[in-house]
């Protein structure tokens, strides 16, 4: 899928906006690698270029940024704020993944969000968030980490080994793009399992 740079930036400083009324430090420098790559991710999911975009900001935090973000979406966007936190998506990217292990995704028929609310949750949505891996503690996983040429880190993952190259260059474009910058990834080692 070819990405828009001028709709990734829309949605990325529309982001930026919500969550600057919301969390009264995210313009500050601090940590600035992780609130743009969140920014990024934001319009990923909204995009269509990602799966998932979740993070667990709490109910009312979240229902603040959903209110303050929804114009800024596509109509086709699901947005949702829940004690699950704060949830971005497209059906038709998450439906196949959630239809690929009904028994693991759906497993007392779940709806779509009930579904993506409940795995959340557990923190076993790595392949909705477009990782490749479940969890960071997936068996046989490799570490992912993005990054600019400060070594400033901007994503850590887990990915299953067979596509780990793949879902590494897809998460750093979702970055790269809206920052307008070039961005490196390193692969490995395995997660050691306790």
């Amino acid at each position: 899928m070819e990405r828009d740079p001028h709709l990734v930036s829309k949605i990325g400083q529309a982001a930026r906006a919500a969550f600057g009324k919301v969390f009264e430090e995210w313009n500050s420098e601090v940590d600035w690698p992780i609130k743009r790559t969140v920014e990024a991710q934001i319009a990923a999911a909204s995009l269509g270029y990602k799966p998932l975009y979740w993070d667990p900001w709490g109910e009312a935090a979240s229902g603040l940024i959903r209110s303050h973000l929804r114009a800024a979406l596509p109509a086709a966007t699901i947005i949702d704020a829940s004690e699950a936190g704060l949830l971005v998506f497209r059906r038709d990217l998450v439906g196949p993944i959630l239809d690929s292990d009904p028994a693991f995704y759906r497993p007392h028929g779940e709806d779509d969000l009930s579904a993506i609310r409940d795995i959340s949750r557990t923190g076993q949505n790595g392949e909705l968030l477009g990782y490749g891996a479940r969890s960071l503690d997936a068996q046989g996983a490799v570490q992912i980490r993005i990054f600019n040429d400060d070594a400033e880190l901007f994503a850590f993952f887990a990915s299953d080994p067979g596509v780990a190259e793949f879902h590494a260059r897809e998460r750093l474009l979702d970055i790269a793009i809206y920052l307008n910058d070039d961005l490196s990834y390193s692969i490995g080692p395995a997660v050691s399992q306790a």
